[in-house]
């Protein structure tokens, strides 16, 4: 069976975020996603890719099945979620709780005072008009 070596990037905001390389069968070189996806699925989708056991303690599920083509993206909608601002944007250097839905088409949210934000991700992938 031939083993694949291959390096994901996870990319927020058209920023990359993370980067990871994994090894699998699984893995298929020369390939962009854009499914929606959140933290928590990182993890899993990896250990996934790289046909690696996924502890039942874990949350957040397992996409890898999407990225090899093996199961259809059906998501419609992923959680957006600061809770608790810090690092780099804590609440003194303007940072906000906040919270919101991120589509295909639309990335919405809403502060602790009500809507805050909604882009067109389709029309404006920037994100540079709200």
């Amino acid at each position: 069976m031939i083993q694949y070596y291959s390096t994901f990037f996870i990319f927020a905001a058209h920023e990359v975020i993370s980067e990871h390389q994994v090894t699998g069968t699984n893995c298929r070189q020369g390939l962009s996603y854009g499914m929606l996806m959140t933290t928590p699925e990182i993890m899993p989708t990896l250990l996934g890719l790289s046909e690696l056991p996924i502890p039942e303690t874990v949350e957040g599920d397992d996409l890898s099945g999407i990225l090899t083509g093996k199961i259809k993206d059906d998501t419609e909608a992923v959680l957006l979620a600061c809770y608790h601002p810090f690092g780099q944007w804590p609440r003194n250097s303007g940072g906000k709780d906040y919270q919101g839905v991120i589509t295909k088409q639309y990335t919405y949210a809403c502060d602790l005072e009500g809507p805050w934000l909604l882009f067109d991700n389709l029309n404006d992938p920037y994100q540079l008009i709200s």
